[in-house]
């Protein structure tokens, strides 16, 4: 019996650690000089998204949702976003996601993963240098 009790704990304990270690990989670590921060992800139909709200506020952008946009202002430009899109306007051009802008709930925006390299650029004066598949790292534009 005991042994029993033991097998169950310990795999109790393996199901703990491995669900922790997979939540934990779901959010993106986004480096500002020396500061972390957090962005939470999560996966959906085999793509993983960023809370918008969370990325706008670390990267210190101007936010204004409204039912069928969102839209974000930075020190270089303008995006447009619309629910379920793979498309966000930056000025005049488009820019192509691998997966459509996700309106969680209807006013919580999520965007996937490729949104950070593909559109912020577009309106952010520091570059993102991918550190890992979940962490980006903040720099000044070389000039």
């Amino acid at each position: 019996m005991d042994r029993a009790v033991s097998r169950v704990i310990l795999v109790a304990v393996a199901l703990i650690c491995v669900c922790d270690a997979f939540l934990q990989a779901q959010s993106l670590e986004v480096w500002v000089g020396s500061r972390k921060q957090e962005v939470d992800g999560e996966t959906r139909s085999g793509s993983t998204y960023y809370d918008l709200a969370g990325l706008v506020r670390i990267l210190q952008l101007d936010l204004d949702q409204g039912d069928r946009r969102v839209l974000i202002t930075g020190p270089r430009g303008r995006l447009e976003l619309t629910p379920s899109r793979p498309l966000v306007k930056a000025g005049r051009q488009y820019i192509l996601l691998s997966s459509g802008v996700w309106l969680r709930d209807g006013d919580d925006w999520w965007v996937p993963a490729d949104f950070i390299d593909r559109a912020l650029p577009a309106v952010l004066d520091q570059e993102i240098v991918r550190v890992s598949d979940r962490a980006i790292r903040l720099q000044g534009l070389k000039e």
